[in-house]
Order: structure tokens, then sequence, then C-alpha cells
């Protein structure tokens, strides 16, 4: 992704932070796609609105049909991120995959 002037942190760990942050959200992005919080998670990875992308997603995955692999990509971006939500998606990563489980 081409940061403008304007957004690039000047940290080049934070940038790789963002930059992984982007892949991650947007990966688990991809299970909701055609559902009202996607246009809004598009519009805050756009502007590295993180935290909120993340809302957006724990939102969209108890309405939307995902599955442990969301759950996953949610928890490792929250660990990224430093959120303490990480715990709670691991719990949800677990029962997803308990529940696909044959």
């Amino acid at each position: 992704r081409n940061f403008g002037a304007s957004t690039m942190p000047a940290d080049p760990r934070l940038l790789k932070r963002w930059e992984i942050l982007e892949r991650l959200l947007s990966e688990a992005g991809e299970q909701i796609i055609g559902s009202e919080q996607h246009s809004w998670l598009k519009e805050y990875i756009e502007y590295n609105e993180f935290g909120l992308a993340l809302d957006v997603l724990d939102e969209a995955g108890a309405a939307c049909q995902v599955n442990a692999e969301y759950w996953r990509l949610l928890k490792k971006a929250a660990e990224v991120m430093g959120d303490e939500r990480r715990k709670a998606f691991q719990r949800k990563f677990q029962q997803a995959r308990i529940a696909a489980a044959p």
C-alpha cells in the first residue's frame, strides 16, 4: 500500500504494524463482503482507523456467518494492536473450531 506523505508514519516499525494490520483486517473482511459492515470496514482501514475496523469486524462476526479463521485473524490483529479483546477473540476462535469439527 502506498501511504500518502501526510499519513506516512516516521517510524518504520509503525509502518510495518500498519501494513500487518491492514492485511489481517482486510483478510477477515473478505468473509463479510456484502454486509453493511463491509463498507464501513473498508473506509476505516483506508484511514488507518484500525480500532474502529476491529469494532466493525467484531460486530459483523456476530451477525454474519464466519469461520474460525476469521476469529484467528481478529485475535492476531488485536495482538498487534495490544488490544485486550485478543482473549475474547481467542475464545471465539476455539468455539468456532469446535463447532466446525466433524
